[in-house]
């Protein structure tokens, strides 16, 4: 077996069907299971094939939570998360997964774009601290690059939406940190990787489509988990005064975009 591609089902089950879809057009001679977290209430009766593991947890209890509960299942030396909103482009799955071949490799993410083809905000980036967020949020263009990058990337973390890891760094790790719901379990991953020597990379070798969105989640119960989310990440990894000033200068800027509105 040569990956297992681990996919957290959460109303999405029509863009699923084309992930599922594009995964068997691209894999090629790839030897592969995959494995579903179904954290609907509905079960996922229609889904079915040959090396398809449907879980059916039946509550949506946070997404790291779910990948755990599939990598569980495993068979295979790498982890391939995916969101059920991405589709296959272009691109070998198995020269990309030789990337983590490399000794000190232990993360690799392929080229995220839009549905309009362009590339995905937010997809990879520098680490997270409480200057990064002043800069992105006060004068830093929140632009992405318009083209992959023409080599292997070196970068601090990579989204969770298609993220592949060594099995045994994964163990290592202890999985995802379940204290995230949603948002910051990824970056969190790839901080953990680096802690113990490997490297996360971003590769052009592969392009996926990301939709994102798909799981219907208001907008504002997708920023109290990003907030809760975000403060978790600053308790664990950052030095404590900069989880306070994070807070404090945080509330001031909701202060203002209230009165501002």
């Amino acid at each position: 077996m040569d990956a297992s591609f681990i996919i957290v089902n959460y109303k999405s089950t029509d863009l699923l069907k084309k992930c599922l879809f594009s995964l068997h057009e691209k894999a090629g001679s790839l030897e592969y299971e995959t494995i579903i977290a179904n954290n609907d209430k509905d079960p996922l009766n229609e889904i079915v094939g040959e090396n398809i593991l449907v879980i059916e947890r039946g509550t949506n209890d946070g997404f790291g939570r779910a990948c755990n509960d599939a990598a569980a299942h495993a068979k295979s030396e790498i982890l391939f998360f995916l969101n059920p909103d991405t589709e296959f482009l272009s691109g070998n799955i198995a020269e990309f997964l030789n990337v983590l071949q490399e000794p000190k490799i232990g993360i690799a993410s392929p080229f995220l774009v839009n549905p309009d083809g362009s590339m995905q905000a937010w997809s990879y980036g520098s680490k997270i601290n409480l200057w990064q967020i002043i800069k992105n949020n006060l004068w830093t263009s929140k632009v992405s690059p318009e083209k992959p990058p023409k080599d292997l990337c070196p970068t601090s973390w990579v989204s969770g939406a298609a993220l592949a890891i060594k099995s045994s760094l994964f163990k290592k790790i202890g999985g995802f940190d379940d204290n995230f719901f949603m948002y910051f379990e990824d970056v969190d991953l790839c901080h953990q990787a680096e802690k113990l020597g490997f490297q996360t990379v971003v590769s052009p070798k592969m392009c996926l489509l990301h939709h994102g969105g798909a799981s219907k989640t208001t907008t504002q119960e997708q920023k109290k988990q990003y907030y809760a989310s975000q403060d978790h990440y600053f308790r664990k990894n950052l030095p404590f005064w900069q989880s306070i000033a994070l807070r404090i200068l945080r509330t001031i800027a909701l202060a203002a975009e209230s009165i501002l509105r």
